[in-house]
């Protein structure tokens, strides 16, 4: 039996910078456990705890960020990729696994980001020519992810909704799989500027199945002459339409497949308009004017158990996200 503890003014984990760190350790009955860690990070608070099986080799932990900003963050942990997003955001996740085996983690989260924009990325900057030469924005993004032993799943409703009247899109949604071999399996749908849609594909310099009169696959130039050049020439200056596609491949060399446009105007229901997939989630918020796909899940109005943060707004997030994360299956 004992206990004891830990602190710093500044350290890094994982090349993320923390400040401000304590994390209070009990050692008992063959458990170790650090239990109502707190520290700052980048504008946010963070806040969780570990535990760990001595006998069993077992371990196990929660962690929770908010209010941080994504822009420091985003290039702590990443510091070779050359995009930046810009925003303020939320992460709620838990993960476990066996002492020293990489390959028995599981584990999952949902990140929440608001108010922000994207860019550096070249397909992003390819849609530069339709924002006054203004980075790409987003309104929120939703990202809810499950990880077992190398292998992600996106979840269905991990989207992007764009501010009102943005010129590029109004929502974009995206589930799948990407395995430890880094392929990718996933199927995306959204509300998108048609025009940006050439413009977008033609920047990732993938090949493209149109999925429409023609079985396999085609070059970017015959995509542009016989599908976007063809059937979108119909399509007004900005026309937004619902777009559905198949993403395949690896990072470097993607592959998108069975693209198809929604070309009919319905005034009746906006649900009508949204093409269907056997992984779209069975609860969803549909508005006819911009479509917003959510997750259904409650806010509870009682107080949380953690003191950390201490303002209404920070435990309604808290909260919520907690909400979400009891309805992921995490393999365990």
């Amino acid at each position: 039996l004992g206990e004891g503890s830990f602190s710093s003014n500044s350290m890094r984990l994982l090349g993320i910078k923390l400040e401000n760190v304590k994390a209070p350790i009990f050692v008992s009955q063959g458990y170790a456990v650090m239990e109502d860690v707190t520290a700052e990070t980048n504008g946010g608070s963070v806040s969780g705890g570990v535990a760990m099986d001595l006998k069993n080799s077992v371990w196990g932990g929660t962690l929770s960020v908010l209010s941080a900003d994504i822009e420091p963050l985003f290039k702590q942990a990443f510091p070779n990729i050359k995009g930046t997003i810009r925003g303020k955001g939320d992460l709620k996740m838990r993960v476990g696994g066996e002492t020293g085996r990489m390959s028995t983690v599981k584990g999952g989260g949902i990140l929440v980001m608001r108010k922000g924009d994207v860019s550096g990325f070249e397909a992003v900057e390819a849609t530069r020519k339709f924002t006054n030469n203004k980075p790409l924005r987003f309104e929120t993004i939703q990202a809810t992810a499950t990880y077992d032993g190398g292998n992600i799943t996106i979840l269905p409703g991990t989207q992007a909704i764009a501010p009102d009247g943005d010129p590029v899109y109004r929502n974009v949604m995206l589930d799948g799989l990407i395995n430890k071999e880094k392929k990718i399996s996933m199927f995306a749908m959204g509300k998108v500027n048609i025009r940006v849609l050439n413009v977008f594909l033609g920047a990732l310099q993938g090949i493209i199945n149109t999925g429409m009169d023609f079985k396999g696959t085609i070059d970017r130039t015959e995509l542009f002459q016989n599908f976007l050049g063809g059937m979108l020439s119909g399509f007004a200056k900005d026309d937004f339409r619902f777009v559905t596609l198949n993403i395949n491949g690896t990072p470097g060399s993607l592959i998108f497949s069975n693209v198809k446009v929604d070309k009919t105007v319905h005034n009746s229901s906006g649900k009508d308009m949204i093409p269907t997939s056997a992984s779209d989630p069975e609860n969803k918020d549909i508005l006819n004017k911009d479509t917003r796909f959510r997750l259904s899940f409650e806010i509870p109005v009682g107080p949380g158990k953690n003191k950390t943060p201490s303002n209404v707004e920070g435990q309604v997030i808290e909260q919520t996200l907690e909400n979400l994360l009891k309805n992921i299956d995490f393999g365990n």
